[in-house]
Formats: structure tokens, C-alpha cells, sequence
């Protein structure tokens, strides 16, 4: 902290308190080290703003688990760039746009013809040299030389849209002359969904995107793997926090009610914002301790909260110097707090 005449203070827990307020950052934190339970060992009550619940609701939204079907696509598609059976070319520095725009120009630099189901007309006007197959005509083309039968055909057409044809003959001449085709990102996603990416480079034809496209799915995939993993220890932290109880059988956790001031109010925060402030203004009202994990608000000035702010760190510190945690224990967390 810093304090008058520019003290500094440091940071640490508030020994002696039984009842804190938590902020959302620190519970987070807590959880991720493992240690929420530990804290009924110290705490008679541990007090939040209810509007976490509301908070909480949002980040289910945010955080919702990637379906299996999804994770595989993104994965094959991976595994295929990694194995070169698409290619990449990059136009960094060339060109500038969305990814649709990015597979336009591409095929236009590199005379390909580019294969997109839902690409709109006016991003390809004035450009004749760009050639738009669709993929249903992918797919009349997969049929018409044998790569699949006539029920598999029927079935991909049902279950795939597109954008009216732009063009609606010579096609047969297109795929003849053509020895790589450009596809854009919604596309090779449906190609790889209905598992037809092998049987268009079996026609010999090699399959090129843009950088962004390969880049895109590997994001995607980090997504994935972080939205999954959240969403499992938001819904376990939810349960720790409702479920906890001392030994008396009383429940740790205890959310109230706070009125937002009119100020706050009148500023239109978001609901995470406000939930900051709530909890700001819970530790003011009752007087107690702040446990929050974000420095910006560990030193902010209040009248009853400044130098009772302390974080996760000072937390294992006591918690270890209790003997409440053992040495490897506090290693642990605090190698964890330091990644």
C-alpha cells in the first residue's frame, strides 16, 4: 500500500479476521490452487455480492463446452496441415480484409479457382479472373466421377446450402484444368465435416488456403481447449462454493444483496464492473477485510478497506504459518501463482 507522507506498506493478511469479503479474481485464484476448502479452517464467513450468481450465469454462456463433432473437425484439419495435404500461402503484407476477401485475392494472385458455399457476389465483381465454385457443385462433381454414390450425394445436398451458383456451366472444364483449388475457411470446414477432403484430393487436386484459415483453426482448437477447461471448474467452483460448511454444519460462503449506489448506476457498467464495485462497497459496509486478487484494487484508498486488502500470496503465506498447509503445499501454490 501506499499511504500518507508516501509510506510504503506491504501487502499482508489481516490476522485475527474471521469474516472477509471476496472478490471474484481471488476466488478464481483460490480455486485454481486447490485451496478454497482450507479457508473454513481460518473463516467463520466468507461474504460475496449476489450478483456474482449473475456473473457466474454470463460466463456459462461465455465458456460453454465445445461439442466432440466440433473438436474433431478442427483436429483433422490440424493434422492435414501438419501433414501438408493442405497448404498455406500467405499474404502478409500484400493484402488486407476479412478472410473471404483474403481468399479472393489469393485466387486471383495465383489464378485458382476458389471454392466457397456462401461467398457473396460483390466481393468478386470487377474481378473476372476469379472463378467461384459452390460447394454443391463440389459435390455434383464427386458424383459424376464416382467418389460417391448416389445416396451419399442426395444426402450431402440435403444437409449443405449455398449461395446461388455463379457460375452455371463449363464446369466440368474448370475442374479439369485445374490442379489446386482455394478454398475459404466456412468451406473447408464443411469438406472436412462431411469427410470429403480426402476424396477431393484423391481427384488429384490439391487443396490451398490462406495463412489466416490454418491460423484460425489452430486458435480455434486453443479455444476450445480453454473453454472446456473453464467451463468444468466454473461449474465445480459453483458447487464448492455452495456446498461448503464448517464443522458446525453452517454454509462458508455467504452471498448478500447490495444496493448499487446511483452513481454507479447511472454510469451503465457492465455487469462484471458492477460487480467490483458491490464488493468494494460489502467490504466498506461491514467493515471487514477484502480478499482480492487484482493490485489495482488491492491499493485502492477506501475508509474502512485501505491496508485490510491482502491477495492469494499473503493468504498461503498465513495459511502456512499456521501449519494449516505444509511446506510443499505452500511451494505448490506458490509456483502456481508465479506461472
Amino acid at each position: 500500500f501506499r499511504v500518507e507522507r508516501d509510506q510504503l506498506v506491504p501487502i499482508i493478511f489481516t490476522s485475527g479476521a474471521k469474516e472477509i469479503v471476496i472478490d471474484y479474481t481471488a476466488l478464481i485464484t483460490f480455486h485454481r490452487l486447490g485451496l478454497i476448502p482450507k479457508l473454513a479452517d481460518i473463516f467463520d464467513a466468507i461474504y460475496y455480492p449476489d450478483i456474482l450468481n449473475a456473473v457466474w450465469e454470463e460466463d456459462r454462456q461465455k465458456y460453454k463446452p465445445v461439442q466432440a463433432s466440433q473438436e474433431r473437425i478442427y483436429e483433422e484439419l490440424k493434422d492435414k496441415f501438419e501433414r501438408d495435404l493442405i497448404n498455406c500461402i500467405s499474404l502478409s503484407g500484400l493484402y488486407k480484409g476479412s478472410e473471404p476477401e483474403l481468399a479472393v485475392a489469393l485466387s486471383e494472385k495465383e489464378g485458382i479457382p476458389l471454392v466457397s458455399a456462401y461467398l457473396e457476389k460483390e466481393l468478386v465483381d470487377g474481378k473476372p479472373s476469379v472463378v467461384v465454385i459452390r460447394f454443391n457443385q463440389i459435390l455434383t462433381h464427386l458424383y459424376e466421377k464416382g467418389r460417391i454414390n448416389e445416396s451419399r450425394y442426395l444426402e450431402l445436398k440435403r444437409l449443405s446450402s449455398d449461395r446461388e451458383s455463379l457460375i452455371t456451366n463449363g464446369t466440368d472444364e474448370i475442374f479439369k484444368k485445374a490442379d489446386r483449388l482455394v478454398f475459404d475457411s466456412t468451406t473447408l470446414e464443411m469438406a472436412e465435416r462431411f469427410e470429403l477432403i480426402d476424396t477431393i484430393l484423391g481427384l488429384g487436386l490439391k487443396i490451398v488456403v490462406e495463412e489466416n484459415v490454418y491460423l484460425g483453426v489452430v486458435r480455434k482448437i486453443r479455444e476450445g481447449e480453454y473453454s472446456n477447461k473453464v467451463s468444468l471448474w466454473q461449474k465445480d467452483l459453483q458447487v464448492i462454493v455452495s456446498d461448503l460448511k464448517k464443522m458446525n454444519k453452517k454454509k462458508l460462503f455467504v452471498s448478500e444483496h447490495i444496493a448499487v449506489r446511483s452513481d454507479v448506476i447511472q454510469k451503465n457498467l457492465h455487469v462484471q464492473d458492477i460487480l467490483t464495485v458491490e464488493t468494494f462497497q460489502m467490504a466498506e459496509k461491514k467493515e471487514v477485510p477484502l480478499f482480492v486478487d487484482d493490485r489495482f484494487l488491492q491499493m485502492q484508498p477506501t475508509k474502512n478497506v485501505t491496508q485490510k486488502q491482502f491477495g492469494s500470496d499473503a493468504l498461503i503465506k498465513h495459511l502456512f504459518d499456521m501449519k494449516i498447509i505444509s511446506i510443499n503445499e505452500y511451494a505448490q501454490a506458490f509456483l502456481k501463482l508465479c506461472e
